[in-house]
């Protein structure tokens, strides 16, 4: 089905890669953190979303690493802010729940006592420039 101009959006989710997941006694992890970023193509055809979240869990003795990125096509045209709230926030809102439903399912397979991510204010955190862009 078509979109109309009215219905499109200034980015449209390609879909996700996990590109580390590490999770066990042995992983090493300084602090409970979750960081996003996000990237565009020289071009700014393509942007990308990356959150990555260093989790301990203490109850259980396990820790982990989880890395995911998320890959969007970019409407042209846009600005550094555009990029920002549309990528950085809107962008990181999309791949989010992906990210905290991988991370229940492997912690689930270990143990009956799931880890289950926080939601997140992507608004306060894109005002506060917790949202970072790649350099």
């Amino acid at each position: 089905m078509e979109q109309n101009d009215a219905q499109k959006t200034p980015i449209s989710f390609k879909g996700y890669r996990i590109k580390k997941l590490e999770y066990g006694l042995d992983v090493k992890v300084s602090k409970s953190d979750i960081e996003i970023q996000y990237g565009v193509s020289k071009d700014k055809k393509l942007g990308q979303v990356t959150i990555t979240v260093n989790f301990n869990d203490e109850s259980k003795n396990s820790h982990g690493i989880l890395v995911v990125t998320g890959q969007f096509d970019l409407e042209d045209n846009l600005t550094e802010d555009q990029l920002h709230i549309f990528l950085g926030q809107n962008g990181a809102a999309i791949l989010y729940p992906y990210v905290r439903s991988i991370l229940s399912m492997i912690t689930a397979l270990d143990d009956n006592r799931v880890k289950i991510l926080p939601t997140l204010n992507f608004v306060n955190l894109a005002k506060k420039n917790k949202i970072k862009r790649e350099q």
